[in-house]
């Protein structure tokens, strides 16, 4: 029912737009997070084989993780809408799943935001490694693997409300606290970083994906 990537984009985007509970802000934080660890692969494979850029290994390193990271994120778009209809289907029953069920979409987000940081540091990366010719495209995928963290934590939060779980709350806001800490200032370095090379680069070759 939720095989949302094997359908066309505008059929996802209308769904999205839709007055229908699914897909809703959770399916589009993983997607956020699939798109920018996308831009990351792209960035990696123009660098790639290129004599001006001498870091084969690591480039070949990023590539292999973030295409597994992307295959667990596009999971993640579809995860989510399932999990919320369990949810929802508790909800109806008053079963004794909820709680399981709140807590799986939690974990699902927890998830995907303690990923995040790590795209982050795989863009830094490029943007000292890479193609200098997709430096806007670093810089986007920085600004979507923030976005993606913010989205996944507010998404986090909503199970904390009716969790009663305590302990597992208290640790779920610890970890998106501490992430927090790193991920932020990491991202807005990069995109200032991006800016100023973009403010400054005399001639860049255009490119617009």
């Amino acid at each position: 029912m939720y095989e949302y990537l094997e359908g066309k984009l505008k059929d996802y985007l209308d769904r999205l737009a839709a007055r229908i509970p699914c897909p809703g802000g959770g399916s589009v934080a993983a997607l956020t997070a699939a798109v920018a660890t996308a831009l990351v692969r792209m960035v990696a494979n123009y660098t790639t084989g290129k004599k001006a850029y001498a870091a084969e290994k690591e480039i070949g390193e990023i590539l292999k993780k973030a295409e597994e990271l992307q295959t667990r994120f596009q999971q993640m778009v579809e995860e989510d809408s399932r999990i919320y209809e369990k949810i929802q289907q508790a909800g109806r029953e008053k079963s004794s799943c909820l709680q399981q069920y709140l807590k799986e979409s939690a974990l699902l987000h927890l998830e995907i935001a303690r990923h995040c940081p790590l795209l982050l540091e795989w863009n830094l990366f490029l943007l000292e490694k890479g193609n200098r010719n997709l430096i806007s495209d670093v810089g986007i995928s920085a600004v979507l693997a923030t976005a993606a963290f913010r989205a996944a934590r507010i998404n986090a939060g909503i199970n904390f409300l009716y969790l009663k779980d305590k302990s597992f709350v208290e640790n779920g806001k610890r970890q998106l606290e501490t992430l927090e800490k790193t991920l932020l200032p990491l991202g807005c370095q990069i995109e200032q970083s991006v800016q100023k090379i973009l403010n400054i680069q005399e001639s860049p070759e255009p490119h617009g994906g």
